[in-house]
């Protein structure tokens, strides 16, 4: 029995919207009045004006209007994104040039020391030309041996 009183109910908000959509109302309006106030809600939609077109066409007026308004605020908020995005783009390159700049920096000075301890130096000089590239590795691999026998001492 209550199944058969909730379809009787819901028939009534499908009636509402049959009738508000015979007069041109909101859809919604007729089902909510039809759902909520059943066959008294239905005599309401019913007693309702019928709208004329001049009335459609100020809301539809009204509604492209606003989404006219919607589409320039998320247009004006995506130029803003993308100028935000511009600047953190532009920041990002100027630290990678600063940094690019130091790390060459600090390159050619370890390379001035290098040359000027290791190559420059008379003895590296006497060597064959054949052990100068071993004596130049070992010098750069002495720090790291250095360090790993420190670490393994601990242990």
């Amino acid at each position: 029995m209550a199944v058969y009183l909730i379809g009787l109910w819901a028939s009534f908000a499908i009636y509402g919207v049959w009738i508000a959509s015979i007069k041109r109302r909101p859809l919604t309006e007729g089902l909510v009045l039809g759902l909520l106030l059943g066959p008294l809600g239905c005599l309401v939609s019913i007693s309702l004006r019928e709208r004329d077109i001049e009335a459609l066409e100020r809301e539809q007026t009204r509604r492209r209007e606003e989404a006219e308004v919607r589409l320039e605020e998320e247009e004006r908020r995506r130029r803003a994104y993308e100028d935000q995005a511009a600047q953190m783009r532009e920041l990002s390159r100027q630290r990678a040039e600063a940094a690019r700049i130091r790390r060459g920096e600090a390159y050619s000075r370890v390379y001035e020391w290098f040359d000027r301890t290791v190559l420059k130096f008379g003895w590296y000089k006497g060597l064959p030309e054949v052990i100068q590239p071993i004596v130049v590795g070992l010098l750069v691999a002495l720090p790291l041996v250095l360090t790993l026998i420190l670490i393994f001492r601990r242990r």
